[in-house]
């Protein structure tokens, strides 16, 4: 067939996509609405730092005026930009964007205020405000952040050198905005996955040095004797900022929303008392989670999700069990099931409010929210299949069964850690039952389960894709052939030479 002779295919009608398609600017890849959002936001910030700078400068001729409030204005503008357009998911909140604007305020303020103190321009925290958004979102915002703040200090520096004379041997403001943006680069490129606060203070070390590096660098190239004074400046940047991070990291958590990998370890101890009791009054249920958290870990590598959190997840996902331990397999004792004299529908209310349950027990104790919505996603609105078949065994063939009263409340997976959560725990649970879990038949059991929750749509609310579907089936699969494997059966011993054996040692 000829390419003009190929048929389109027809566009789905937004009603079927969730909603109305939002409007986007043409010239970003952002909705109108977030572009509006980076203009005001951008707008006060620019406003907030001219009214500083022109106060601390006095009266200046107009053309000078016009360019600064330009220049300002224009970099305050892109820089918001860019925080919406490429951040966005985290930055809704109210308390976030206000968060943001003033930890990217604090390394522009210094550059106003630092020369009217003759406070050292090399103490500039650049390098602290670059371990932030390393922490709160990822290695590249932090990165193209600092890049982007060390031009509004540069521009703020120019400002106020008409009025000022700069501090310390600071004479060319690009020699300190290198030394300032390599700092930051550093503690940029360090802060990622953090697991121990000693790594933090390392990291602060790191950019020490290489702040302390470059500024006696600079002071070769321009002649200059080496300072030591200004070294250790440079030096003392990295590691003040470093400590300052440690000590705050609580505070960042709770202004951002996140979940750091300290606190995520702190979480995973056994000891914990939700862990503890799970494991007193639902103990079956308790070694179900500490399986699915290497399976989950394991998978969540495979796609690059984070792992840690996959992990501390399992362990906490069906604390909402230890409520009515009893009714679930893995906890039944000698009495046998505990939804014998009960009706589907009841049974199924039973099974599906453990989610609920164990959402609300990990906000009462504290947990991350990033944790609850594991909890309360980890089953979305998947069919409570063997409640579903026994009413519809039960009911009479002209009476069709609802579904919907057999499904657990949801919501769907809103991530790739809960989509991932999601399949682990499905494939973990259903393996025990499989009489001989042989390597094929675990395979082949894994596939049917994932094919199943993606007909159920169940992952069309993550961004999950195909690919890394399929890499988390690969990973399932090696767990579980890895967790059943085979053992070698050891030789009786023969009862003959044992007798022989014992009546010579007697003689």
């Amino acid at each position: 067939m000829s390419v003009g002779n190929k048929k389109k295919k027809p566009r789905r009608p937004w009603s079927e996509k969730g909603g109305p398609p939002q409007p986007r600017a043409l010239w970003l890849h952002v909705d109108s609405k977030r572009l509006l959002n980076g203009i005001m936001l951008g707008t006060l910030l620019g406003l907030f730092v001219l009214a500083i700078i022109f106060h601390r400068t006095g009266t200046q001729p107009a053309a000078r005026t016009i360019g600064s409030f330009a220049l300002i204005l224009a970099g305050c503008v892109l820089y918001s930009l860019y925080l919406v357009s490429f951040e966005s998911s985290r930055i809704r909140a109210s308390r976030s964007i206000l968060a943001l604007g003033m930890f990217s305020l604090m390394p522009i303020l210094a550059a106003v205020w630092f020369p009217h103190f003759r406070i050292p321009l090399y103490l500039i925290p650049v390098t602290l405000v670059a371990f932030i958004f390393g922490i709160a979102y990822s290695e590249r915002t932090a990165i193209s952040v600092s890049f982007m703040l060390c031009l509004l200090v540069g521009l703020s520096l120019h400002i106020t050198s008409a009025s000022h004379e700069l501090p310390g041997s600071v004479t060319n403001p690009y020699d300190l905005l290198m030394v300032l943006f390599a700092g930051a680069a550093v503690a940029a490129l360090g802060c990622g996955h953090i697991r121990k606060r000693s790594k933090l203070l390392k990291v602060g070390l790191a950019s020490s040095l290489v702040q302390g590096v470059l500024i006696a660098a600079v002071m070769a190239q321009a002649g200059k004797p080496v300072v030591i004074e200004e070294c250790a400046l440079g030096f003392l940047n990295g590691v003040l900022s470093a400590a300052l991070i440690s000590a705050g990291l609580p505070i960042i958590e709770s202004i951002f929303k996140i979940t750091t990998d300290i606190s995520l370890l702190e979480l995973s101890d056994q000891n914990h008392p939700l862990l503890r009791r799970l494991s007193l009054e639902a103990p079956g249920t308790y070694h179900h989670s500490l399986i699915l958290g290497n399976l989950a870990e394991a998978a969540g590598e495979a796609i690059g999700a984070n792992s840690l959190l996959l992990r501390v997840g399992a362990y906490f996902h069906d604390i909402g069990k230890v409520v009515k331990p009893e009714y679930f397999v893995e906890n039944e004792g000698i009495h046998g099931s505990m939804h014998s004299n009960l009706s589907p529908t009841m049974s199924t209310l039973i099974i599906t409010a453990h989610s609920k349950d164990g959402a609300e027990m990990a906000r009462e104790a504290g947990l991350p929210q990033a944790i609850a919505d594991l909890i309360q996603q980890h089953h979305g609105t998947s069919l409570v299949e063997f409640f579903y078949r026994e009413a519809v065994g039960r009911s009479d063939s002209k009476e069709k069964v609802d579904d919907a009263l057999f499904r657990h409340g949801g919501p769907r997976p809103q991530t790739k850690e809960a989509a991932v959560l999601m399949l682990s725990d499905a494939v973990e649970s259903a393996s025990r039952s499989l009489p001989d879990p042989s390597p094929s038949r675990i395979a082949r059991q894994v596939h049917e389960i994932i094919n199943r929750k993606l007909i159920d749509g169940q992952l069309e609310e993550c961004d999950l894709t195909l690919a890394e579907v399929h890499k988390v089936e690969q990973s399932l699969v090696r767990s579980l052939t890895s967790l059943f494997h085979g053992r070698i059966k050891y030789p009786e011993p023969d009862e003959s030479a044992e007798r022989e054996q014992n009546g010579d040692r007697n003689r």
